[in-house]
């Protein structure tokens, strides 16, 4: 087995079939997912590549109160009742990281749960993982939840005792309505905390908790506790979650809850055995790989029976079975409080007869990733960070490439470059990107303006697109008037008693029908609607006001809309105009599309979405100014999106593999093989916004 795992990392993407476990949960659509794995032996094991993604449905979520750096903890107060009083929004010590959490089962009869068991599997000690860890704190039971019945009927309810540190069912309702045993869930141990303010530069990071008081949550030192980039190392924790931040908390998976405690609850199909080996049938325990970025390795798991329950005596955790590393099987303590992050993948290998089943509800991901970029001479196994198709150009943008030493960094071949490697119709492909290419110093991406396909004149849609149909544009604003119809021919002076307003610009194109505009710093006097806009109003207690007398206010035309409607030196927005434009205020202008910066190459782009046929692409010159079409897609009936890309990525000869697909369940590969690289984390492009 030893030579199996050195020569792992070198060929197990040639040889492996993938699949994901689960999906990261958050702020997406929920869902289940089922793979089977077929049997293998010691000597020719079947690998899956799984992941496994946030433990459900947030548990809180709430706006940072106070920070402290001297001890890494945050703050968050008490919210009033309906009577007036004050209730802390945690159980304390419950998401002490140390807690091992039991299994805990309900039975059903008559439609109502009759009871509910709790077994530590012989694993619990009050001194090492109870509910009062190490400390002799009073600590209150946490919170138990019972999911509801599958149709009609009352929920169960049921609420917890701990003594010295160890959990029982106090009471419980059995409610109505069931056919099958509910899921128990206690909301206690390992738990993350999210960042899900979209104005954090740490955006969608996690942050595992390791402890908590009735409204704190502490996160120990940073620098050991959590995943760090190098110049994160010595960052304090206000850095990260200042105060205002809001946050989501979500329970970590961990080996016990994604794979079960006991023998009675392993996936199907999973072997477990006293020892990691059994040389002499040949057939062995599943195993589970997880590489641990400190080590520059693999760490190995099993499922471990050698000592069972029935010696369990009730002081310690001398005798249990459960999650183990292989080197220390003959040892009690289990490895079952693992913790498993949100982005991370791991191999799953079947090395006995039978297939493995496997099933784990999840959602997809739809706000913003952050991927873990290890140091130079180390590795990562990622999942998909948003569990839908992705492009390679996507998952890696422009700006993440360069040769900063926390960027993904270019080489000339899959030698001497940073590596991304993921599986593409049955094969595992090694992308690197070119450096020779350029486009490796983007510090703002070109973003370019689409509309559904239209006729050279904009009378009438098309099915396949033009260079007219994508744009990138800027200039200013230098009137709003009234129109009654689209194509603003039809002017109402001093009124607006209609749904159009046309919009006087410069520096556009005749023909800009479909596009998406963006107005900024457009600034006029309120005009006062009762009268149709022939007098102005008063912004604070609404009265009418004498023209040239109205509040001086921002127009509700500042924002993004669809031109309905262009001409020379125009565009129509469907929308009533709402002031008395002031070209003296401000610095009003409209964009379409964002020329990026620190091209020096022609860069690519590639058309998702609007279609029911094949996808457009072209090319894009470094400064924006062009834009050409290289293949006119098919069957487009809607408004694409353009994703452009630097145009280096390479797989094996020449040829630009930047929209290569990232499958929604495939997993990553990232090794950093080009000197200087440190750890960093880089920011996907979110396929949802």
């Amino acid at each position: 087995m030893k030579k199996c795992l050195f020569l792992f990392i070198y060929f197990f993407f040639l040889d492996c079939s993938i699949s994901v476990f689960a999906s990261s949960a958050s702020a997406g659509s929920s869902g289940s997912t089922n793979i089977s794995i077929s049997a293998g032996s010691i000597s020719s094991p079947t690998y899956y590549v799984a992941s496994a993604g946030l433990a459900g449905d947030a548990v809180f979520s709430g706006v940072v109160a106070n920070v402290w750096d001297g001890n890494s903890s945050i703050f968050f107060s008490s919210e009033q009742n309906s009577t007036l009083e004050y209730n802390a929004p945690f159980k304390d010590s419950a998401f002490d990281v140390d807690i091992l959490l039991p299994k805990v089962s309900a039975s059903v009869s008559g439609g109502s749960v009759t009871s509910i068991s709790v077994d530590y599997i012989g694993a619990f000690s009050t001194s090492v993982n109870g509910f009062n860890g190490s400390d002799a704190r009073f600590v209150e039971a946490p919170e138990i939840i019972i999911a509801a019945p599958d149709d009609t009927g009352d929920t169960a309810t049921a609420t917890a005792s701990v003594s010295s540190g160890e959990l029982s069912i106090a009471s419980f309702s059995g409610g109505s309505g069931y056919t099958v045993a509910p899921k128990v869930t206690v909301v206690g141990g390992p738990h993350f905390v999210k960042i899900t303010d979209t104005s954090s530069n740490g955006y969608g990071r996690v942050f595992l908790i390791q402890d908590n008081g009735t409204n704190t949550l502490s996160f120990g030192t940073l620098s050991s506790t959590q995943r760090l980039s190098n110049t994160e190392s010595s960052t304090t924790l206000s850095t990260f979650i200042p105060i205002g931040t809001t946050v989501e908390i979500y329970a970590a998976q961990t080996l016990g809850n994604l794979f079960g405690l006991d023998t009675t609850n392993l996936p199907s199909g999973w072997t477990s055995m006293d020892n990691a080996d059994d040389e002499s049938s040949g057939n062995g325990p599943d195993l589970l790989y997880f590489w641990n970025t400190d080590f520059y390795g693999f760490e190995t798991f099993f499922f471990s029976t050698r000592y069972k329950p029935s010696s369990y005596t009730g002081s310690n955790d001398t005798f249990s079975w459960g999650w183990k590393k292989p080197s220390r099987a003959f040892y009690p303590k289990t490895e079952n409080n693992k913790v498993i992050y949100p982005d991370e993948s791991f191999l799953i290998a079947k090395r006995s007869s039978g297939s493995l089943s496997l099933v784990s509800e999840g959602a997809i991901e739809s706000v913003n990733k952050q991927l873990y970029l290890p140091e130079t001479g180390n590795s990562a196994i990622l999942n998909n960070p948003y569990g839908t198709d992705l492009m390679l150009a996507e998952l890696i943008p422009s700006t993440a490439i360069g040769t900063g030493t926390g960027q993904f960094r270019p080489g000339s071949s899959d030698t001497d470059g940073d590596v991304v490697t993921f599986l593409d119709s049955g094969q595992w492909k090694r992308f690197w990107y070119k450096q020779s290419h350029g486009n490796t110093a983007v510090t703002r991406m070109h973003v370019i303006g689409t509309r559904r396909p239209m006729n050279a004149t904009q009378t009438s849609y098309e099915t396949t697109i033009t260079s007219d149909d994508l744009y990138i544009g800027s200039g200013t604003v230098t009137n709003l008037e009234s129109c009654t119809d689209a194509d603003g021919t039809t002017l109402l002076n001093s009124r607006n008693d209609s749904n159009y307003t046309k919009v006087t610009i410069s520096g556009g194109t005749q023909y800009l029908k479909g596009f998406s505009i963006t107005f900024s710093d457009i600034n006029g006097r309120l005009l006062y609607n009762d009268n149709n806009g022939t007098s102005e109003a008063n912004a604070t207690d609404a009265s009418e006001l004498s023209v040239g007398s109205g509040s001086m206010v921002f127009s509700k035309l500042v924002g993004t809309h669809e031109i309905v409607g262009s001409g020379s030196g125009f565009v129509v927005i469907n929308i009533q105009r709402d002031v008395n434009f002031a070209s003296s205020e401000g610095t009003p202008a409209w964009s379409i599309g964002t020329s990026g910066a620190g091209y020096d190459a022609t860069a690519n782009f590639y058309c998702l979405g609007g279609t029911t046929g094949t996808n457009a692409e072209g090319t894009i010159s470094a400064n924006g100014s062009t834009i050409s079409v290289t293949a006119a897609g098919s069957a487009y009936d809607g408004k694409p999106q353009a994703v452009v890309s630097g145009g280096g990525w390479r797989y094996s000869d020449d040829t630009a593999r930047c929209d290569d697909i990232l499958g929604a369940s495939t997993g990553l590969f990232i090794q950093r093989q080009k000197t200087g690289g440190v750890k960093a984390f880089l920011e996907s492009m979110n396929p949802f916004e």
